[in-house]
């Protein structure tokens, strides 16, 4: 894909792990994924992905446990913590979510021998802060909770993140729920263990 979409919350910024991001940027970071319906272990077949909505994608991936981590390995690599219990080697398919790193890998993983390189360079083509009302739901957990309303969302494209808005230090405002997308390129092939570029 020439372009990823990579979902960024307010509070990732506000707890000083990174500063502001600018339009035309340029800078390192890995990233997480979050699989809100679970992932399924298929037959073996080759990587792939597609983009879906907002920072959302469809994917057939390959899979790399090393301890508690999983890293996913789809065209790009990204990690979560206790991802999957697929099979080293495996393919999983379903749908996922992409965000920024927001510490985990920078602060420790990077430092397990075992780890991939998982710090990509990307050029910040463009700059997405999405909104959504709050409506009762279920929560990763299965859990009822505040969720945002996915069929009301509104973006607007702004030159820089702007976190934390309004003085605040978390992405929920009253009866709302606010993120960013940075629509970026990936710029250098080769990932990394360690941040050269950043914020």
């Amino acid at each position: 894909m020439e372009s990823w979409r990579i979902g960024l919350s307010d509070w990732i910024i506000a707890d000083g792990n990174y500063g502001n991001f600018s339009r035309g940027q340029v800078a390192d970071f890995a990233l997480e994924f979050y699989a809100p319906c679970g992932l399924y272990q298929v037959e073996k077949q080759t990587p792939r992905v597609q983009w879906l909505k907002d920072c959302r994608y469809k994917i057939a991936a390959t899979v790399v446990n090393v301890g508690r981590v999983s890293v996913l390995d789809f065209g790009l690599q990204a990690y979560r913590e206790g991802g999957t219990s697929a099979p080293n080697g495996s393919t999983v398919e379903g749908e996922i979510y992409l965000s920024i790193d927001p510490f985990f890998y920078f602060e420790t993983l990077f430092s397990n021998p075992m780890m991939p390189a998982l710090i990509y360079r990307w050029r910040i083509d463009q700059i997405l802060k999405t909104s959504a009302p709050l409506v009762k739901g279920k929560g990763p957990d299965g859990k009822r909770a505040l969720i945002a309303d996915e069929t009301r969302e509104n973006s607007e494209a702004v030159v820089s993140t702007n976190a934390p808005d309004d003085n605040s230090h978390a992405n929920l405002k009253a009866d709302r729920m606010s993120w960013y997308v940075l629509v970026c390129k990936r710029i250098d092939a080769t990932a990394r263990r360690v941040r050269e570029l950043g914020v």
